[in-house]
């Protein structure tokens, strides 16, 4: 889902190439992957059913005292690593801003930036977490995370951030309940575990399939279950003090909101935000929509960042399309149009992507949450600076 670019392009239902048209259907999830999930809720969303994933199977074992089947995902993970106590003190100055520049930081550093979140909000003791476990719970993370130039450690850090300062600044982490909290951090950490850094499904299995390792019709799926395993894992055991109520709230919302950054259900957000904008000023947004909201706003918030860490991100990104393309024609398959390195251009997309699909989207976001127009509205400031940029003029500025 982040970045998203890649589906201001998206293929029309009617494409052989688009795999996020019809019924979603259950048997392409990747049940042996998930053994303690089942299919407990189901939505219509534009033409297609999501289907989303509990732990139904382990909260009716543990409610019934029997043993849960575990799936461990990590048998050995780095210690979570020492902290630099000046880049430490520099990331909390910016910690609650969208002025956080992720990119100036190491990956250790941004682990324990990430570990602060939770920690700021007081979830260690106040769901009874054990310290070690969540630091082991973030080292899975950061280790299932590929190194891609955009889809990486780096990103998911960076959306977090800016889903925790959103949260803050908007209101919803003052609403929501402390497994609701743990959940929004959790779910927006999680949301590319295991990202190819390709979005062209058929690329994917192409590349993949021998390993059987995407076997969904979006990789969100693929990032939700992951995300689900990841938080049952018994040799982490993050959550073994929960209960049985919590346990399947935690997972149906983390689920939810992962679904929430496929960008294929762009329209879908669009259409909710103009409902709510319909009610008249400030309505009523229910607080499992307003995370998914935010969580969307998060995953391409790179925008709305500082002109001098959008830049950063924009090239990130645009590497990481042209990758796609190079291994499209490589493969044999038609080259994504946006993924053409011969036909495109990194300042020509970040423009388009902008003017016409997040540009609109942040606009209205801003009428549905009046206290965040202010940081969406940067978007169009950027846009400005776009016009008088060139991709050579963007990666000189960057070498500088």
């Amino acid at each position: 889902g982040a970045g998203g670019l890649r589906g201001w392009r998206t293929p029309q239902p009617s494409s052989p190439r688009c795999r996020t048209s019809g019924k979603r259907r259950a048997d392409q999830l990747i049940e042996e992957e998930a053994p303690l999930m089942v299919k407990s809720l189901s939505r219509q969303a534009s033409g297609s059913q999501v289907f989303v994933l509990s732990v139904v199977n382990e909260a009716r074992a543990r409610s019934l005292g029997g043993q849960v089947p575990r799936n461990p995902a990590n048998a050995q993970l780095p210690s979570f690593p020492p902290r630099d106590a000046a880049a430490f003190r520099r990331g909390k100055e910016d910690l609650r801003s969208l002025n956080f520049d992720t990119l100036a930081f190491s990956r250790d550093d941004l682990s324990h930036l990430v570990l602060e979140i939770f920690l700021e909000l007081d979830l260690v003791s106040r769901l009874g977490l054990d310290l070690a476990n969540l630091e082991t719970f973030v080292m899975g993370v950061r280790a299932h995370m590929f190194d891609n130039p955009y889809h990486n450690w780096a990103h998911v850090a960076d959306a977090t951030q800016a889903v925790y300062a959103l949260g803050l600044k908007s209101g919803l982490i003052a609403r929501l309940n402390d497994i609701e909290r743990f959940a929004l951090i959790v779910s927006v950490l999680c949301h590319d575990l295991e990202h190819p850094g390709y979005s062209n499904m058929d690329l994917v299995q192409h590349k993949m399939y021998k390993e059987e390792v995407y076997q969904h019709t979006t990789l969100e799926g693929h990032h939700a279950v992951k995300a689900c395993n990841l938080l049952a894992d018994d040799t982490i055991g993050l959550l073994r003090h929960l209960n049985s109520q919590d346990f399947v709230h935690l997972h149906e919302t983390v689920t939810k909101n992962i679904l929430a950054t496929d960008m294929g259900r762009h329209k879908e957000y669009v259409d909710v935000v103009n409902g709510l904008i319909a009610q008249g000023p400030e309505p009523e947004v229910p607080k499992q929509m307003s995370m998914e909201l935010l969580i969307k706003c998060a995953d391409t918030s790179n925008v709305v960042r500082p002109m001098h860490v959008a830049k950063k991100w924009a090239v990130r990104v645009t590497d990481e399309f042209f990758k796609q393309g190079d291994a499209e024609a490589h493969h044999g398959f038609p080259v994504t149009a946006i993924c053409n390195r011969d036909t495109q251009s990194r300042v020509g997309i970040q423009k388009g992507f902008i003017d016409f699909v997040i540009g609109p989207f942040f606009r209205n976001m801003g009428q549905v949450f009046p206290s965040l127009n202010g940081d969406l509205e940067r978007v169009w400031q950027s846009r400005k600076e776009w016009d008088s940029m060139d991709d050579d003029s963007l990666c000189l500025r960057l070498v500088r």
